[in-house]
């Protein structure tokens, strides 16, 4: 989508009561949307906006980027702190530096999981053999 011909709040509006039907999905890895957060908020001069053109702007970017309205809100307040930065924002989590260990084999993937000890004494419990009652 080439957004660049978006340049007022008005056409945004416009935008985005023209568009109220159409679903966007967020395509594209993070890095990607979130250099699109940036170029619009940049764009628009968003921290010198008033507050209904600062609600309109975030219906716009929620609309486009397929975040939800919490997570549109998290990222503008990132990008206002870091607005600075050559990159303003970026994304801030990955695995942990020392996994969890393992509880089952990686042998056999499929199938019912077993615990590495062999012993399912654990999660069954032993049937007891009765006399039959005929």
């Amino acid at each position: 989508m080439n957004e660049e011909r978006i340049g007022t709040i008005e056409q945004v509006e416009v935008f985005l009561g023209a568009s109220a039907r159409i679903e966007f999905s967020g395509t594209g890895n993070d890095s990607e949307r979130y250099g699109h957060i940036s170029r619009v908020l940049k764009r628009f001069d968003y921290p010198r906006r008033g507050k209904r053109e600062r609600g309109v702007l975030l219906r716009y970017l929620q609309h486009t980027s397929g975040y939800s309205r919490a997570q549109v809100t998290r990222l503008v307040t990132r990008w206002q702190r870091n607005r600075l930065a050559e990159i303003p924002l970026v994304k801030r989590y990955g695995g942990p530096t020392v996994p969890f260990p393992r509880k089952y084999d990686r042998r056999k993937s499929r199938g019912t999981p077993r615990p590495i000890s062999g012993c399912w004494s654990r999660w069954t419990k032993p049937m007891k053999m009765s006399a039959d009652p005929l």
